[in-house]
Formats: structure tokens, C-alpha cells, sequence
């Protein structure tokens, strides 16, 4: 291994300190907050304005773990099932290729923080299952099916 490469390495492989700072003037549904990372996990910021959804979908090449900072968090699974609404301090793990989408359902924009894991030798992609041109899933709070 070259100085170069060990250098590359040793700096990929530092520690490093964030802060999740919300955007001052959030005009898109979702804000993305680049946090800090290398290759082997990235943590980002996430910013859903209250009453958004996401569009179901998966990530081929990562598994995430989401964290609710402020706000609630609605996750749904393919089949429009429920898995589950989190508060502050709540979270979920999504193992790579399961679709959900996630909604903020609070009286306060949702703020999360995603931390990343990539699989070794798999292609990382967001595959969109339902586009962003369809209308969004509903779902009743009692059953976890979409109406």
C-alpha cells in the first residue's frame, strides 16, 4: 500500500463531529442533511414538513436505521401495512430491499437522523415502487391498511 493510499485510509477512518442544523427556509417537502460518514456508515439529517409523506420505496444496497428527533414518524411496508408510529427518542431498523415509505404525522415538522450501513459489494440505489406523480397512501390509524 502507497503513503498516498494509507493516507486516504487513516483520513476516511477519522473521527468526525456533526450537528444537525435544520434548514432556515425548508421550501421542498424533504431536506436532506449530509451529517458525516465513510465507507462503511453514513449518518444524514432529515427534515419532513408536518404532514408530508414519502413515496414507497426501498434502498438496494444499505441497511438504515432511522431515529425520531422531533416529531412523529409513521413507517408503512409494501402490502400498505402499518409497522409502526415513533416519538422522539424512537426508532426503527429497515433491512435493504424492504419498501416503506414514511409520513410526518406530528404537530411539528419531523426531523430524524438515518444512519446507513452499506452491504460490501452491493449497488447502493433508492428504487422508487410508487412514483412521485401517483397520489399518496392514506393509512387508517387502527387497521395499518391504506384507504
Amino acid at each position: 500500500m502507497t503513503e498516498a493510499n494509507r493516507a486516504a485510509r487513516a483520513e476516511a477512518r477519522s473521527i468526525q463531529t456533526f450537528q444537525f442544523l435544520k434548514p432556515y427556509a425548508q421550501s421542498a417537502p424533504r431536506a436532506e442533511i449530509e451529517l458525516c460518514g465513510n465507507e462503511m456508515v453514513r449518518a444524514t439529517g432529515h427534515v419532513i414538513l408536518r404532514g408530508e409523506i414519502d413515496n414507497l420505496h426501498y434502498e438496494s444496497g444499505v441497511d438504515e436505521v432511522w431515529v425520531v428527533l422531533k416529531g412523529r414518524a409513521r413507517f408503512c411496508r409494501k402490502g400498505r401495512t402499518l409497522i409502526g408510529e415513533f416519538g422522539i427518542g424512537e426508532g426503527i431498523l429497515i433491512p435493504r430491499e424492504s419498501p416503506y415509505f414514511v409520513e410526518s404525522i406530528g404537530e411539528d415538522d419531523l426531523e430524524m437522523v438515518q444512519v446507513a450501513v452499506p452491504h460490501p459489494g452491493a449497488r447502493d440505489d433508492r428504487v422508487d415502487v410508487m412514483g412521485p406523480e401517483e397520489e399518496p397512501l392514506v393509512v387508517e390509524r387502527h387497521s395499518g391498511r391504506a384507504l
